[in-house]
């Protein structure tokens, strides 16, 4: 292909057609390509407005991305310009990405330099969830080994003393959130307590509580969930992001007016006060969420009737499904041909992340701190099929993190043939007697008396043993058996306590459980 086709290709979002090739063959010309896609996000910051009520124009998403996986930094402050534009227009323009992706994308391209992006956090003119992305960049920049937590923390500890307006807003919520990411300590600690006394972050966001349960993992397993989350991952797989980012985009045909259908899910928009409330803005609910993520749908289904006729002939949808990487669960198998069978084999043992089931004659593929039930998570399992070998995991992001992982250390043995995806929708459902069964069977393995013993005694001998020897942030990096000694370190104790009651409580059936009790009559809080 000619440049100019390419180009051509990558300019429309075609309903059911994705310009696969196109997209691959820039990447194989990454150097010719790159001055033309830099050119696309110069005419499309400059031409939003116009380009807004094109419903087909892509042109701007194709080029962030390919940009982003370049690691192309002269895209660095075309992308901030672009998204600097004061309003929700930015946000219109470009969907969800500002929630989803832009901190991936600022954090691909800046290579390493954040002058920028500090810059467009700290303006007071932009809106909140563009400002929020920005200081999101830089956990990407930690968890991908870029910018030490440190340094992160440093600038982070500027917007506490100064670096943000005093007052209520959406970014307080994620400053917190994204401080509780790193493991904050210390000082950090006394200026997260001072935002919530002084109210400027809504806890249905984020909650002193939250900042407990995060503290319990300690340092280590906190910065492995991090670089363990594919939300913190740098843009690596343009094609498949872009992908799913142009199948949301989609509205049917017969529309031209972007602004007649919700970006997402193509459905008619309120007929009533259409424009009084944007996608980003607050619900006015006063949940304290974005009206996309609260009452959008609901307002939709009360005021347009056309809902109900739009989805007549389709089945309900099904909730997203979600796996510990928050990714969408896709049930894949990839296939590679073997070069070098001999040469596989050592490559995953010698694997510090992917360890041998000899039972099931199985490479079981292993990432550690991203279970919040503790321990490892399993991926995938990786086997040799004749001669493929067949990589079994269930999301789309995980596929790519294999091949990235396949391109780096078994480059010479295998080479790609295809990828088999089955949507969860299409798993059919279990029978009641499977159902039953399955029931069945987890109740027999959780009333075997070794391990019921096993699992109370485990619960014990944290909660009773060494959680109260810990210090704990929470507490003022002091014991339970220290905060036991004042009122209010037994009022903390107390509500901590009452948390764990709570869950419990929910979850009956759990095994896992802290004798409370016996826990408060230690620290003398029996009530």
């Amino acid at each position: 292909m000619e440049i100019s086709e390419i180009m051509k290709a990558l300019e429309k979002n075609t309903a059911g057609h994705f310009p696969k090739g196109a997209l691959e063959e820039a990447i194989s010309r990454k150097e010719e390509i790159t001055p033309h896609l830099l050119d696309t996000l110069v005419y499309a910051e400059k031409n939003m407005r116009k380009l807004y009520s094109n419903v087909e124009y892509f042109a701007h998403m194709n080029a962030m991305f390919l940009l982003a996986q370049f690691r192309e930094e002269k895209a660095y402050p075309l992308i901030v310009k672009l998204f600097s534009h004061s309003g929700s227009l930015p946000l219109d323009f470009t969907g969800d990405v500002v929630t989803e992706d832009l901190h991936r994308l600022l954090a691909s391209v800046c290579g390493g330099n954040t002058s920028l992006i500090n810059k467009m956090n700290e303006d007071r003119e932009l809106d909140e969830y563009t400002r929020d992305a920005a200081a999101r960049s830089w956990l990407v920049l930690v968890a991908n080994d870029i910018k030490t937590r440190e340094e992160a923390f440093e600038y982070y500890l500027s917007l506490f003393r100064g670096g943000y307006e005093r007052k209520p807003s959406h970014i307080w919520g994620g400053l917190v959130s994204d401080c509780l990411d790193l493991f904050p300590e210390g000082e950090f600690i006394a200026e997260i307590k001072k935002v919530f006394d002084e109210g400027l972050v809504e806890e249905s966001f984020v909650t002193m509580e939250d900042l407990y349960r995060e503290q319990k993992g300690g340092r280590v397993k906190a910065l492995n969930k991090l670089r363990a989350q594919s939300q913190y991952s740098l843009v690596n797989d343009a094609v498949m992001e872009l992908k799913a980012w142009a199948k949301l985009s989609e509205r049917p045909a017969e529309k031209t007016e972007r602004g007649n259908y919700d970006f997402l899910t193509g459905i008619p928009a309120p007929v009533e006060g259409a424009n009084s409330v944007g996608r980003n803005d607050p619900c006015p609910c006063g949940s304290g969420k974005k009206y996309k993520k609260c009452c959008l749908e609901q307002n939709m289904v009360m005021k347009g009737p056309s809902v109900q006729e739009l989805y007549s002939n389709h089945r309900e949808q099904m909730p997203v499904l979600v796996n510990y990487d928050k990714d969408p669960i896709v049930f894949c198998k990839v296939y590679f041909s073997i070069l070098k069978k001999d040469a596989i084999k050592t490559v995953l043992n010698s694997s510090a992340d992917i360890e041998y089931d000899d039972r099931n004659k199985k490479w079981v593929w292993l990432s550690p701190g991203i279970n919040p039930m503790g321990g490892n998570t399993i991926l995938g399992t990786i086997s040799i099929e004749g001669d493929e070998l067949v990589l079994d995991t269930n999301s789309f992001k995980r596929v790519s993190k294999f091949k990235k992982y396949a391109e780096k250390s078994l480059k010479g043995y295998i080479s790609y043939l295809k990828t088999e995806a089955k949507d969860i929708t299409a798993i059919p459902e279990p029978s009641p007697e499977e159902k039953k069964k399955a029931a069945r069977e987890q109740e027999e393995l959780m009333n075997i008396p070794e391990i019921k013993a096993m699992l109370s005694q485990k619960a014990d001998d944290y909660y009773l043993k060494s959680w109260v020897r810990q210090k704990i942030p929470m507490l003022g990096d002091i014991t339970p058996y220290e905060a036991a000694k004042t009122e209010e370190g037994r009022q903390i104790l107390n509500k901590m306590i009452d948390e764990i009651d709570e869950r419990q409580n929910a979850s009956p059936l759990d095994p896992f459980r802290v004798d409370t009790l016996a826990l408060r009559k230690k620290l003398g809080l029996a009530r």
